[in-house]
């Protein structure tokens, strides 16, 4: 056996080869992922010279865009003729009030946008680039992106390591990247920014129509998404570069720092070419037509517009209160996830206008079997969508809620439950509308359309114990206009108590009112309606409320402006447990009945309380 280091490896010429080779090739691969970050560096400190000259693009009147903008605002002219002709339409074949309000409203705001966007555009550019300078002079130390020099080049005589090459070499390659993900976001943040500019004024038209009044808003959000995207690109990298800097100066060895601070830098600014997608998603607030825009515009409500928010007082600073309502049904996710979701939610946003509050915001509990059973997972599914396009049509958005699974016995799953809750706020409570039937001899009307729906309903449970058919149509559009009007209602003293038609139909819901005032009531059922269904039926988008006899043409005409059906359907008669509600030509029964049947139910199933 020969030994290293014997005669035979100083005779052996293939011994000296290998060794030559093996460091020609090492230096080799060492110079060329060295050739990669420098490369890197120089494609970079080309792009931050270009980024400099589309930091603050000339989007002046006067400026390259003067013709295009000349031709926009013509044809944003016109159109919103066109869009003011559609919405006059629309609001006449509906006797619509809101829908000419709409048309109002645009029309002012169309009026600022045309006078005031140009200049708002510029002032918007001009103080991104102000404040992206700032925070480049605060974080990197330097005015511009081409004085921004963190990382030098490299030679073989500063690095001999192959491997702490190949991770420059890497670092090069992700510079590369980051240098053409810059361009492309700088190159289409000043194109966009100039079509927007010039554009903007044309989507505004849409703001007197229905239709069209999202145009103006994503515009406006993807505007300032672009104009704020070097800011947001200088605050990621910026922070980063400071706390990477902090850990690299602790290390001895210079290259060492260099390549420290190096490598989360370069990833840094290949994040930071995400930016204007965040940016977009941040600013989703700006849009009304997003949950998160809808929150804000809620909120501002609930302080009393700008003005209370800038006083930081609300409408009612001493007398402002909240509503909250959970609802949910089984029986009806049973028949029909998707609808029982919306029916949930439909309900608990009722009952909260009804208290005149105007219903803000949404939780949720949603309660099912084993998701392991793809009967269930689909029931599921189908709750949650169905809770989100409700979300949406009503404009609240979920604020927060959870999720419970596996509640069955054996293999029996529970009937799928989403239980809603709705949060709402009053300005006054002491204009809250109660549930308690009002003084003797006050109106008592019907609000919304009755149906023959009884599928899912109470009678079919209590009384046949069958679940079968399809629950209640949801209409989400009524709801909202049955609220408005709940909310009109109460803040505007029409309404002396007002309660919502859900479980138990019109019977169970006059029965409630009559035992909470301790008053009864002569009730009248509509001749259109079979006597059965009116009581029973459980229509959804209705409330039975009590008016003064002074105020019931007014808010009858604010029903018939709305389209909205309204009858009136008795009157508040008696007081005592002797008082009567009175159905004519079907029952009569006294308030001390009901109170009987009504508080002897728990008793009945669970035995005498005790003590």
């Amino acid at each position: 056996m020969l030994l290293a280091g014997s005669w035979y490896d100083q005779l052996n010429p293939f011994h000296y080869l290998a060794g030559a080779a093996g460091k020609v090739v090492a230096d080799g691969w060492t110079a060329a992922m060295l050739g990669l970050w420098n490369a890197g560096l120089w494609a970079m400190r080309l792009v931050l010279n270009i980024m400099d000259a589309f930091l603050t693009p000339d989007l002046s009147e006067n400026g390259p865009g003067a013709q295009i903008y000349a031709a926009t605002f013509w044809i944003a002219g016109a159109l919103v003729l066109v869009m003011v002709m559609i919405q006059l339409g629309v609001a006449a074949i509906r006797r619509d009030g809101k829908s000419l309000a709409t048309l109002l409203v645009g029309g002012a705001q169309f009026t600022i946008v045309w006078a005031a966007w140009v200049a708002y555009g510029v002032a918007v550019i001009a103080a991104c680039g102000g404040l992206t300078r700032a925070l480049m002079g605060s974080l990197l130390k330097v005015s511009s992106w081409s004085a921004w020099q963190p990382w030098t080049p490299f030679t073989t005589a500063d690095i001999v390591d192959g491997t702490v090459a190949t991770v420059l070499g890497l670092m090069g390659l992700l510079l590369w990247l980051a240098a053409i993900g810059h361009l492309l976001v700088m190159l289409t943040r000043g194109g966009a920014l100039m079509v927007l500019s010039a554009t903007t004024p044309i989507s505004a038209a849409g703001l007197v129509s229905d239709a069209g009044r999202s145009w103006f808003w994503k515009s406006l959000r993807w505007f300032h998404a672009a104009a704020f995207t070097p800011v947001l690109m200088v605050l990621v990298l910026g922070i980063g570069i400071q706390m990477t800097t902090g850990v690299a100066n602790g290390l001895a060895d210079k290259t060492q720092a260099a390549i420290g601070t190096a490598l989360p830098g370069v990833i840094l600014i290949l994040i930071s070419c995400f930016a204007p997608l965040a940016l977009f998603k941040l600013l989703a607030f700006v849009d009304p037509g997003t949950s998160s825009g809808a929150a804000v515009r809620q909120g501002l409500a609930a302080q009393g517009g700008l003005q209370g928010l800038l006083g930081g007082i609300s409408g009612s600073p001493e007398s402002s209160g909240a509503a909250a309502s959970t609802d949910a049904n089984g029986r009806f996710t049973k028949l029909d996830p998707y609808a029982g979701a919306q029916l949930a939610l439909a309900e608990a946003y009722r009952n909260v206008a009804a208290t005149g509050a105007k219903p803000l915001a949404v939780t949720n509990c949603l309660n099912f079997g084993s998701p392991e059973d793809p009967a269930v997972m689909w029931q599921f599914a189908e709750a949650v969508r169905g809770l989100a396009d409700a979300c949406e049509a009503l404009d609240v958005p979920v604020t927060g809620g959870n999720v419970s699974f596996y509640n069955q016995t054996g293999e029996v799953a529970i009937l799928p439950t989403p239980v809603v809750g709705v949060l709402g706020v009053i300005d006054d409570v002491a204009r809250r509308t109660p549930m308690a039937l009002g003084p003797e001899g006050e109106s008592v009307l019907l609000v919304g359309e009755t149906r023959d729906e009884l599928g899912g309903s109470e009678w079919a449970h209590v009384v046949h114990g069958h679940l079968g058919g399809l629950p209640p149509t949801v209409d989400l559009q009524r709801e909202r206009q049955l609220a408005e009007i709940l909310v009109a209602g109460s803040r505007d003293g029409m309404l002396t108590a007002a309660h919502d038609v859900s479980e138990g139909g019109v019977a169970l819901a006059l029965v409630e009112m009559a035992l909470r005032g301790g008053r009864g009531a002569r009730v009248v059922l509509p001749d259109d309606v079979d006597p059965f269904v009116a009581l029973f039926s459980e229509s959804t988008g209705r409330a039975v409320v009590v008016v003064p006899r002074s105020e019931e043409l007014r808010f009858t005409d604010m029903c018939v402006a709305r389209h909205v059906p309204v009858a009136r359907v008795g009157v508040v008669d008696g007081v005592g447990d002797q008082a009567e509600l009175a159905v004519q030509g079907q029952f009569s029964v006294s308030l001390a009945q009901l109170r009987t049947a009504s508080e002897a139910t728990l008793p009945a199933l669970f035995g005498p309380s005790v003590g």
